[in-house]
């Protein structure tokens, strides 16, 4: 929520809140995109063919740039008569993986060692991004799987005019021989399904919430939130603003119009974290500061524990709050404690 409306009536503080508290805490939370799961070069797809011989297997991983040590490699399959339990089977290695590391997957069986982690909180585009880098698929593959999506995997799934933007979990998801970007996305709308229970539904139900309001929300919270416990009461401030017909002023959601508008380039970020009075006042239906009500969809994909924090809020009767800096919030129930808040920790 952006100070300068919150406050247009204290204007001692106008200068010193120029920028919204929200601001402040996102430019601290918002990450690197995340790759720490997955090499900055494509895993190779190795096929180890039935019967094929120690040697063969050697020669063929060197060929393909996984292994570098091939007398290191000879010396350990000749160990024990570890040559003879090397099993077939479709593998995915990293450039360059040591020799004992290859020998120990390849006699275990073990044949994807790696996980391709989608953080809540992303757009579909940055996914995208994601699954170019793990070697799954070209972005324009994953756009192009998007569009053909099982949208039947879902109980519920969002209006067909719209994308399946808030309906795919964010997890960690198992690096598989021949997966494609297809795969990916009929697996993150299974665990979407298994994730956001019945029993979810019906406590968001409860606070007059569809599942689709429940996602739209919880995608707020995601980007809101800097901690997880604080996700609650993030929750039970929007929803507390709703009930009492106050807009919700959130700052991603104009984040979240102003890439619509303008995507960035490559190197950019789908998320402004210097937003201006301009920004404010894009003409979006996506602009919580415009228009009252949840906006028209997710601005992101939700992780469950956000969607639960929707369907369970904190009892509170907060309706404001405020970064204190350390990644935390300062939470009031009235203008004049937030200002306080405010002079406090936004000096």
């Amino acid at each position: 929520m952006r100070l300068a409306y919150l406050l247009v009536i204290a204007a001692l503080l106008t200068v010193a809140l120029r920028l919204s508290p929200h601001i402040t805490a996102y430019a601290m939370r918002l990450p690197t995109p995340p790759t720490e799961a997955v090499e900055s070069a494509p895993p190779v797809t190795f096929t180890v063919a039935q019967g094929m011989s120690p040697d063969a297997i050697g020669k063929s991983l060197v060929d393909a740039g996984v292994l570098t040590d091939i007398r290191r490699y000879n010396l350990l399959v000749s160990l024990d008569g570890a040559g003879r339990e090397l099993r077939a089977g479709c593998y995915i290695f990293a450039k360059s993986t040591p020799a004992s590391e290859l020998v120990r997957r390849l006699r275990g069986g073990i044949t994807s060692a790696k996980l391709i982690p989608i953080p809540e909180g992303r757009r579909l585009e940055e996914i995208g991004t994601i699954v170019e880098r793990a070697g799954i698929a070209t972005e324009a593959d994953w756009a192009g799987a998007l569009k053909t999506a099982p949208r039947d995997r879902l109980t519920t799934p969002p209006p067909p005019s719209r994308s399946l933007l808030g309906y795919l979990l964010p997890a960690s998801y198992p690096l598989q021989c021949q997966g494609s970007a297809p795969d990916l996305v009929a697996s993150m709308l299974d665990a979407f399904t298994a994730q956001v229970t019945p029993e979810v539904i019906a406590a968001a139900k409860s606070h007059g919430l569809s599942l689709d309001d429940t996602v739209i929300l919880a995608s707020i919270v995601e980007r809101e939130a800097v901690q997880k416990a604080e996700q609650p009461i993030i929750a039970s401030v929007f929803l507390n603003r709703l009930k009492a017909g106050l807009p919700l002023q959130a700052d991603p959601t104009v984040q979240f119009a102003i890439a619509n508008a303008n995507p960035p380039s490559a190197s950019g970020t789908w998320w402004k974290t210097q937003l201006t009075t301009t920004d404010l006042a894009i003409d979006s239906a996506y602009n919580t500061y415009k228009h009252p009500g949840l906006p028209p969809g997710p601005i992101a994909n939700p992780g469950i524990d956000a969607i639960k924090a929707v369907a369970n809020p904190a009892p509170s009767d907060y309706l404001y709050f405020v970064a204190k800096g350390d990644g935390s919030h300062a939470f009031a129930r009235t203008l004049a404690e937030h200002n306080e808040n405010v002079a406090k920790y936004q000096r």
